[in-house]
């Protein structure tokens, strides 16, 4: 009896050994584990914050490009103008009636005298049925995008220099010819230009 007495009191001891030592292991794992679910929340609520972080800066960009976008207005490219030629639209041997002071020297000279023809100043005498009995030979000649009616031949650059000389001469009886040929590239345009312009204090008379 007392040696199984004595083996109950000394299993006792490690009994409770066991016992404490299991229940300590299970107090740490629920530790553990409170501690592992807590860090789980945080983590969550940090990567949240770095992607609000992240999309408040994408927002602040494209909100930056927008308003840069409204501010510069857009510019269309400029498109090359073409130099627009005035096109004649009169025919060979169309009559026009055109006012005086408008039409343009061919010529920078005036003959006084001419064979077959009256002296300049008879004919700046003339009446105005005698100057509607006449018609000048006219051509249309471009300046760039600018087109003027030019006097062509000597018969016709006098008949014009005494309408202008007489001052009482509103309109001069024309019709259209073929104006000269086209200037070369190497011909000087001051030497010979394509009209000496409307202006009779320009044109020099000549024996």
């Amino acid at each position: 009896m007392a040696e199984a007495t004595d083996a109950k009191d000394g299993f006792s001891p490690n009994f409770d050994s066991l016992f404490n030592a299991a229940l300590m292991l299970i107090v740490l794992a629920i530790l553990a584990w409170k501690a592992w679910e807590n860090s789980q929340p945080s983590k969550g609520k940090a990567g949240a914050g770095r992607k609000e972080a992240q999309s408040s800066r994408e927002g602040g960009t494209l909100g930056t490009a927008h308003q840069y976008k409204e501010e510069v207005p857009y510019e269309e490219p400029e498109e090359e103008q073409e130099e627009v030629i005035e096109e004649s639209e009169h025919e060979l041997g169309e009559e026009l009636s055109l006012q005086v002071d408008d039409l343009h020297f061919g010529l920078p000279r005036c003959r006084v005298r001419a064979p077959g023809l009256d002296p300049m100043p008879q004919m700046i005498r003339w009446t105005p049925e005698e100057f509607a009995n006449q018609q000048l030979d006219i051509a249309r000649i471009h300046m760039g995008s600018y087109g003027v009616w030019v006097v062509q031949g000597m018969r016709s650059n006098r008949i014009l220099y005494a309408m202008k000389k007489n001052q009482e001469i509103p309109l001069a009886q024309c019709v259209v010819v073929e104006g000269p040929p086209p200037r070369k590239m190497e011909d000087d345009e001051n030497d010979n230009p394509d009209t000496y312009g409307s202006d009779l204090a320009k044109i020099q008379l000549i024996p």
